[in-house]
């Protein structure tokens, strides 16, 4: 180029010169080298105009269409811009990425959900921010408020005010972890307030402020968060529950906070004990335990808010024993367990008498296939469906198990069907057993034994309807997945909440083509190749209309989770520095009414819709370098 550039001078020069001497008797020299020169002159002045350009261009004056591969706060990967993009992180480029909040900012907003009367939409509206988040925020500064309900129970647990705390820890890979933790007082006669939290499977933890109403012998509220667990209806935490029960939930979650590390709670959601607290606690095992009293209800509300391991009794000298897979060695412990199936279906014997509900879901899919109805059909058909587990179908399970008999399932959760022209369709289902492990076994003899026995649950596990005066056994299928319910590399036990019934019309499928990940720190790398977890996250406030197109609330059309076999499929091949990932997922938004399918593939390809979404590694430093680009697509697809 240099040498491109010299010549171009020489040759401006040699027609400048032509301009004072002309050769004698040539008349065309002077018009010719006039000629030459002023073309020189043009292409030079080209040439510089080009040059600052793209000075400009590098300092921000100007810069090229929207190129870009961003992070949010959580380090989630924020895909901006055209189908294909590069890395980059020039403040000058974050225009369109989603909304990065300053901790100042989110300080003001969790005080501003703590005061009497606040709800999180309303707080949410006033400060242009999704509930989730906000909800999220007053959780993770609430230890900052000023409460003194945490100092009390540090310095005496079995005497903080009207507080008190039942707690057990695990000691695991040189870190002590929560595995279940209350705080509450007796609000007022039938009446208990306070804060749970611990271990809720899939590697993660939880903490919820909660309220529940009595009557001596079992509970008959709960409510956490959005929802009373007992009833089933919807909820607003901070707006139905009164002012001085709230406060008392406020305290007892600063005590939580008062017990473990607050900046792993902060960073990455980990409730982890300080060590400053280990030494007045009583060993059991693995164990650390704290029993400052019971309720009568701690078990009860720990099972219900989804966390995978409680004390069995009030009682202290029984303290000890855990609602888990390793944690007792006394006997009689039963163990949650899932087993899950997909495409059961079986053969009908002649002359069954089948009940009308069966005929009304036929008649109400034949009519209209959409989210509602389908709703409507599991309802309909979900009182019918029973299955058992046959312990001695297995191989060695008389050594592990207690009992050989049938164990009947505590639970039967139907999520999905397909009808194919019978009065019964396939159906996908999910079941919940407590199995009596013996007290002798431990966490890897039962997954050894698991893995062992992998391709027979088939035959152990049967799903069937029950009729008036027949069973009908769902014998052909495409296989059962068993595991315990606090398994780590499975999801929790309620399964309805990924699984969505066919047909469902808001199920769409949204894919990135081979997005390449990069890595800060290769031993990350190489610890996040062991378990190859990819993570989900849609939130339509990142759109180009946030989201106002589709739904009266943003909120309605917000998922995050890990993608598995249920919810989504992952391709991944591995290069030196990161992964390559191409994904779809299952997401399924609550729509406004009058919103089709349509509108929503329209809002994916031309709204930023599809950029709404992104794919990450969980909690480790890596980030999407580039990728071949996507979109949003129909389930039917």
């Amino acid at each position: 180029m240099k040498i491109f550039l010299a010549l171009i001078f020489l040759l401006f020069a040699f027609a400048v010169l032509g301009f004072n001497e002309v050769p004698p008797g040539d008349k065309l020299w002077v018009p010719l080298t006039q000629i030459v020169g002023g073309l020189t002159v043009i292409y030079f002045i080209w040439l510089v105009w080009i040059f600052i350009r793209g000075l400009l261009g590098r300092v921000g004056i100007t810069k090229k269409p929207k190129i870009e591969n961003l992070q949010d706060s959580k380090g989630y990967s924020k895909l901006v811009g055209t189908e294909t993009r590069e890395n980059s992180t020039a403040e000058e480029k974050m225009t369109n990425k989603r909304k990065s909040y300053t901790d100042d900012f989110k300080k003001e907003v969790a005080e501003a959900a703590s005061k009497p009367g606040a709800t999180l939409k309303s707080v949410g509206d006033q400060f242009d921010v999704n509930p989730t988040l906000v909800r999220n925020w007053k959780i993770q500064f609430a230890s900052s408020s000023g409460s003194n309900g945490g100092d009390a129970v540090a310095g005496d647990a079995n005497n903080a005010g009207e507080l008190k705390i039942n707690a057990g820890w695990e000691e695991r890979d040189g870190r002590t972890v929560c595995r279940w933790i209350v705080v509450w007082s007796e609000a007022s006669e039938g009446e208990i307030a306070g804060a749970l939290g611990g271990y809720s499977g899939g590697g993660s933890f939880q903490m919820e402020q909660f309220f529940a109403k009595h009557d001596s012998s079992e509970l008959t509220n709960l409510m956490i968060d959005i929802e009373d667990k007992i009833t089933g209806e919807d909820i607003d935490f901070f707006d139905d529950i009164p002012s001085d029960f709230l406060t008392i939930c406020d305290d007892a979650q600063d005590v939580i906070m008062e017990w473990h590390d607050e900046d792993e709670w902060e960073n990455s959601e980990q409730l982890l004990l300080l060590d400053d607290k280990i030494g007045g606690l009583d060993k059991s095992g693995d164990m650390l335990l704290l029993n400052g009293g019971d309720s009568g209800f701690n078990k009860t509300i720990l099972e219900l808010a989804g966390v995978t391991a409680a004390p069995i009794s009030s009682d202290a000298d029984n303290n000890g024993l855990v609602n888990d897979r390793g944690g007792s060695e006394k006997t009689g412990m039963p163990i949650k367990c899932v087993a899950r199936v997909k495409g059961a279906v079986g053969d009908l014997e002649e002359g069954t008498e089948i009940p009308q509900e069966f005929k009304d879901a036929q008649d109400l899919w034949s009519d209209v296939t959409d989210e509602e109805t389908g709703k409507k059909i599991l309802e309909l058909l979900n009182p019918y469906l029973s299955a058992n587990f046959t312990p001695h179908a297995l191989d060695e399970s008389e050594n592990i198990i207690q009992t050989q008999e049938d164990i009947s399932a505590i639970e039967v959760i139907l999520s999905g069907f397909h009808y194919d022209g019978d009065l019964i369709p396939s159906i996908n289902a999910t079941a919940i057993f407590e199995v009596p492990f013996k007290s002798d076994v431990t966490n890897d003899d039962i997954e050894r034994w698991a893995q062992e026995n992998d391709e027979d649950f088939g035959f152990a596990v049967n799903f069937y309807w029950n009729f008036k005066d027949a069973e009908m056994y769902l014998d052909t299928h495409s296989g059962i997945e068993f595991w315990t319910a606090d398994s780590s590399d499975q999801t929790s036990v309620d399964m309805t909440s990924s699984e969505n019934p066919e047909g469902n019309e808001n199920i769409f499928v949204w894919h990135i083509d081979r997005a390449k990940f990069l890595f800060e720190d290769a031993s990350e790398y190489e610890a996040w190749k062991k378990e190859k977890k990819v993570y989900f996250e849609m939130d339509p406030s990142g759109s180009d209309d946030g989201g106002e197109k589709l739904f009266d609330d943003p909120s309605d059309g917000y998922a995050e989770f890990e993608i598995d076999d249920n919810n989504g499929n992952v391709s991944i091949s591995l290069d030196d520095d990161g992964p390559v990932i191409t994904a779809w997922v299952k997401w399924s938004p609550n729509l406004r009414d009058g919103v089709g399918e349509d509108e929503v593939l329209e809002w994916g390809a031309d709204m930023g819709g599809w950029y709404a979404g992104t794919i990450s590694l969980g909690d480790v430093d890596a980030s999407i370098s580039e990728d071949d680009g996507g979109d949003i697509r129909s389930s039917a697809e």
